[in-house]
């Protein structure tokens, strides 16, 4: 049941994700958030190879957004980390 809930939250997500991208752009904020909150879910589902597959798209993302030494693309270098940690 519970993974039914997280495919049902990827679900919405991505509906959302289209929605900011059309409406906000692919570099935004916004855009970044939702990506990031995929890459979330797909973790906790130990689904990594998706979650590192969108946690990678928001690495570039942030990095156009708050340059190569922000404190936002530290926090995705570390849960990049973790996810080949996981991954083995």
């Amino acid at each position: 049941m519970k993974n039914n809930q997280i495919d049902e939250g990827l679900s919405y997500l991505k509906e959302a994700e289209d929605i900011y991208e059309c409406t906000y752009g692919l570099i935004d904020k916004k855009t970044c958030k939702i990506k990031w909150d995929i890459a979330l879910l797909y973790l906790k589902a130990s689904r990594y190879n998706e979650a590192l597959d969108e946690v990678l798209a928001v690495e570039e993302q942030e990095k156009s957004l708050y340059g190569d030494s922000s404190l936002q693309v530290g926090w995705t270098y570390k849960l990049i980390g973790t996810l080949y940690i996981l991954r083995r």
